[in-house]
Parts: C-alpha cells; sequence; structure tokens
C-alpha cells in the first residue's frame, strides 16, 4: 500500500476514536447534571428544622424607664427638750423601732426632786387658799350684818384673790417640771430605722445635741428622672415597678406621686415622685433604683417573639405554618413591644403555627420540621 493511504488511514481512525471519546464524555455529563438535579431536587423535598411557636394573645402595657434614688419618706435628727445625763439607751443602730418606743433616758433624779417639791407646794397653796376663801366668805357675812367694815372686806377679798392666783402659778410651774420630766424619756416619734447614734450613754447633753437620726421606709419614696419626649404621659396614679441591684430578677409595686411641671435644661429629664410599699423594710434610702411606669394597658393583644419576625424592606413578615408543615411568608404589622415579645396589628390570627428560629433558610412552599418535637 502506498504511503498516501496510509496516513488517510490513521487520521479516519484518530478522527473516529476522538469522535467516540466526545460521545462518551457527553453522556457522562448529562448523567453527573442529572444526578445532581435529582439530588437537588430531593435535597428541597425535605423538611426543613426550625423551631415553631404559636401565636398568643395577652394583656400588654406600654412603659416608660427611669433611673433614680430612693428616699425615706420622713427623716428626722431628735434632739433632747431638756439637758442631762444619758442615762440609757434602748435600741441597736440599723434596727426596726415602732412609734412610742424608748430610744434614750436621760437622768431625772433632780427633776423628780423639783417635782416632789412643786407638787407639795401646790398642796399647802392650796390649803392657803381654802383658808382664804372661808376667811372671805365670813367677811362678807359679816359685812351684810354690819359688823365688819368695807375695809376688813376689801382685805379678806384681796387675800382670796391673791392666793387663788398663786395656786395658778404653782400648778402651771409644777405642770412645767412634769413635762421635763417626761421629757427624760425619749421615744421614737414613728415606726422607722434608726440610724447611727451620735452619743454614749453617760454623755452630757444639752437641747442642742443630736441624738440619733430616724428614717420612716413605709412606705418610701423614689425619685427618677424621664426623658423630657415623655412630658405629658407620667400621670399621677400611675403604676410603678421598681427594681434595685440588691434583689435582682424582683419587682417593688407602686404609684406615681408627683410629676414635675418643669423640663431640666441641663439634662432635658424632667423629674418623678413615686410611693412603694416597703412593710418589711428591705429598701433603703439612697439605694440606685430604676422605675418603670406603665402609661397605657392592652387587653387581649395578639404577641409573637421577637425572634419569629423577618425583616423585609416594606417592615416585617413571618412564616406561618399550615397543617401540612408547609412554610407560607405572611407580612405583618407590628405595634407595642414589652420585653421579647411583640404586638401583631395585622396579618396573623391568634393559634396560627409560626416559625421561631430557622426561617433565615425557608422560602414560601417549604416543607418544615419542628425540631423541639425531636428532642
Amino acid at each position: 500500500m502506498s504511503q498516501p493511504k496510509k496516513n488517510r488511514g490513521r487520521l479516519l481512525a484518530g478522527t473516529i476514536i476522538v469522535v467516540i471519546t466526545i460521545a462518551l464524555l457527553v453522556v457522562f455529563l448529562q448523567r453527573t447534571t442529572d444526578e445532581a438535579a435529582d439530588t437537588a431536587q430531593q435535597s428541597h423535598r425535605q423538611p426543613i428544622p426550625v423551631e415553631l411557636d404559636t401565636v398568643q394573645t395577652m394583656d400588654m402595657e406600654r412603659t416608660i424607664r427611669g433611673l433614680g434614688t430612693l428616699q425615706a419618706r420622713s427623716e428626722v435628727t431628735l434632739r433632747p427638750e431638756v439637758a442631762g445625763r444619758i442615762e440609757s439607751r434602748h435600741f441597736r443602730e440599723g434596727s426596726l423601732v415602732e412609734a412610742g418606743d424608748v430610744l434614750f433616758k436621760i437622768d431625772d433624779e433632780k427633776l423628780r426632786l423639783q417635782y416632789d417639791a412643786r407638787q407639795a407646794g401646790v398642796r399647802a397653796t392650796r390649803a392657803a387658799l381654802q383658808d382664804a376663801r372661808q376667811n372671805f366668805e365670813r367677811q362678807q357675812q359679816l359685812r351684810e350684818r354690819g359688823v365688819a367694815s368695807q375695809d376688813e372686806l376689801d382685805r379678806a377679798r384681796t387675800a382670796y384673790e391673791r392666793a387663788t392666783a398663786e395656786l395658778e402659778r404653782m400648778e402651771a410651774e409644777t405642770a412645767v417640771t412634769l413635762a421635763q420630766l417626761n421629757d427624760t424619756t425619749i421615744v421614737a416619734p414613728f415606726t422607722g430605722i434608726v440610724a447611727h447614734r451620735q452619743v454614749d450613754t453617760g454623755t452630757f447633753v444639752s437641747t442642742a445635741d443630736s441624738l440619733v437620726t430616724i428614717y420612716k421606709l413605709d412606705p418610701i419614696d423614689i425619685t427618677f428622672s424621664v426623658p423630657e419626649r415623655h412630658m405629658g404621659q407620667v400621670q399621677e396614679g400611675q403604676q410603678v415597678q421598681v427594681t434595685v441591684t440588691a434583689y435582682p430578677g424582683e419587682y417593688f409595686a407602686g404609684e406615681v406621686t408627683y410629676v414635675s411641671p418643669a423640663v431640666s435644661q441641663a439634662s432635658r429629664t424632667f423629674l418623678v415622685k413615686a410611693e412603694l410599699d416597703n412593710e418589711e423594710g428591705r429598701l433603703k434610702p439612697g439605694a440606685f433604683a430604676t422605675a418603670q411606669v406603665t402609661v397605657s394597658s392592652h387587653r387581649d393583644r395578639m404577641v409573637v417573639p421577637q425572634e419569629a419576625l423577618v425583616a423585609t424592606r416594606q417592615g416585617y413578615s413571618i412564616f406561618v405554618v399550615d397543617e401540612d408543615s408547609t412554610a407560607q411568608r405572611q407580612e405583618v404589622s407590628t405595634g407595642m413591644r414589652q420585653g421579647d415579645l411583640v404586638e401583631i396589628l395585622e396579618g396573623l390570627e391568634p393559634g396560627q403555627t409560626i416559625v421561631r428560629l430557622g426561617h433565615m433558610r425557608l422560602e414560601d412552599g417549604n416543607q418544615v420540621r419542628n425540631v423541639d418535637e425531636e428532642s
């Protein structure tokens, strides 16, 4: 065979091999593409794991927060009414005392002797007055019979009037001494907490010396600041919930008693005062506190967890799950927020099942499964 014929045979054989190779490659790629499509379709049909929740209804409250300080309703520093030596003390610092409880006793020996002497003087003056009265009455009778002179009657009348005045003076001085004697016993003017004492037993005190300070803690007040944008929303009589760092997670109930009519130019806030029940005395003056004022209440509102919301350009949407476990996106209108709950104004119905977590991978029509039921 000639050389040209051999070359054409080889070229034809090579061409056939290339064609067969390309055909096999096309078949392989087509099969791979079909398998991938089948796999993707099967994956699309498999339920997507999510956490579900239910649209609930509840009463919601709109609150305004403020920061402030607890203050005693009354604060009184006691001073003695009489000078003397502190004989005894009858309280423990920081303890609760009732109104009328004895706090201090001042030595009353001298006043008691003085009181006894004045009482004796009153008795003597009362006897002298009795004699003067009888003499005056006798002189009146004698004068009527013409036996006594007018001068004698006038002297008897003057003696009687002087004895009356002397008795009144002695009784007044005795009353003053008795009051001073009573003032040697210093009592609590109201129920409260006694602070640090400023005198010790044996100390001589004057009427200018401070003895101890008492704080009236039930009720106790809180004064707090509120941003000026809420001016007009906070009113007297509204309910307040107060928290303090000493009792985390615990709320103390109260009521607004005062709203300042002026806004501070420096802080752009206004002051609010509320009264709190403090029967057990757990809240202390000077403590830092956070107040929440309830400015409005709404009954039977639809609510969902805040994490169920999906942000969109128009607002928010939520995936609603039907009885076939199919998720559908639903546009919603939101309202108030309370904690981690959001009020739903439109778009849902109470009792509907919604996707709470896992909605970032969802599209309309996806099948879902509740992972909470698997645990």
